[in-house]
């Protein structure tokens, strides 16, 4: 098992299961085929994709502040930096 801790507060975030030779194997695979997928599209459709991905983490920007704060022990004033 696998833990994710709170560096300023020692506090356990999360815990997560160790995957067995076979499922990781399992996960690498899926992971090719992504990347296979990806290098397929043409450059207007990687655009498309990772313009709606900036814009869901512009969106999503004070949760993963919130994740730093926990994760990283950062204070939220450089957890979230707005540009």
């Amino acid at each position: 098992i696998f833990q994710s801790i709170n560096p300023a507060t020692g506090d356990v975030i999360a815990e997560y299961p160790a995957h067995t030779p076979s499922e990781a194997r399992a996960i690498i695979s899926r992971a090719h085929d992504a990347q296979r997928d990806w290098a397929a599209l043409n450059v207007a459709e990687r655009t498309l994709v990772i313009r709606r991905v900036a814009q869901e983490l512009e969106d999503r920007a004070d949760a993963a502040a919130e994740m730093i704060m926990s994760e990283m022990g950062k204070p939220l004033s450089q957890a979230r930096l707005r540009s």
